[in-house]
């Protein structure tokens, strides 16, 4: 059956509507309803948005991205600390090994020093005291009487009075320089011998002339007794200083 459709309401805004429908005036008004709560209704992407689980969630991956900045720098500075510190501690352990390098230089070269001056006193006792004493007494032994003089109490012989200064200038430098003996002994022998000198002829034979024989008699007798001795002494020293000097130049070209 065929239909014509009727303007419902006296305006424009009416629709046409099925003549065989009871109620037009409510179909067009629910439509309308309808239309208004579709154009009208927020849009629902900014409310998804809005959600608080999704904005925490956003804060937690901004953190979490802060941090791992924050994390890199930090290990990056430490980075760049760690190999400063590095740095600075091989320095340091550098330095402590050239200074426990020269430390061993200057106990070295302190060595050295100490044995040649124990060298040098020994030489100084041979040259001023020993030598010369040997020396004359051996210029005897060897059938030259010529330093006899030196081994007889001044003014005992006119025999020697001609020597007389060469005589008391040889005794005063063996005076002045006895001090040098490393040998107690030997520096007993000579003052004994020069006491009983000097009791014997100086002092009017204050002394019998058996204690001046006698001390002139040790007094030799220490001189046979140091001079090898002493002169011993003296190689020892030298190739101790030697030896000290090797060791040394050893060092020094490892450094």
């Amino acid at each position: 059956m065929k239909w014509r459709s009727k303007k419902v309401g006296g305006d424009s805004s009416g629709v046409d509507v099925d003549p065989n429908l009871t109620c037009p005036i409510i179909l067009n008004q629910t439509l309308n309803a309808t239309l208004n709560a579709t154009l009208y209704q927020p849009a629902q992407g900014w409310g998804t948005l809005l959600d608080p689980s999704i904005i925490l969630g956003i804060v937690q991956a901004v953190t979490a991205l802060a941090l791992a900045y924050l994390t890199y720098k930090l290990w990056k500075s430490t980075n760049a600390y760690s190999k400063q510190v590095e740095i600075q501690t091989n320095i340091m352990n550098d330095n402590t090994k050239l200074s426990y390098k020269n430390l061993d230089f200057l106990k070295h070269q302190a060595n050295i020093d100490a044995k040649t001056r124990k060298y040098n006193l020994l030489r100084e006792e041979m040259e001023t005291l020993v030598a010369p004493l040997y020396v004359a007494y051996r210029s005897t032994q060897a059938g030259n009487h010529q330093n006899w003089g030196l081994f007889i109490p001044i003014g005992a012989n006119a025999r020697w009075e001609n020597d007389l200064e060469n005589i008391v200038q040889f005794w005063d430098k063996i005076r002045m320089n006895m001090h040098r003996s490393r040998s107690e002994e030997f520096r007993k022998s000579i003052s004994k011998y020069l006491l009983e000198n000097d009791n014997y002829f100086l002092y009017g034979k204050k002394s019998p002339l058996q204690h001046f024989s006698d001390a002139r008699f040790k007094l030799l007798r220490a001189i046979m007794e140091r001079y090898p001795e002493l002169k011993k002494e003296l190689d020892i020293a030298e190739n101790e200083i030697s030896s000290a000097e090797t060791e040394l130049s050893t060092l020094t070209s490892r450094m």
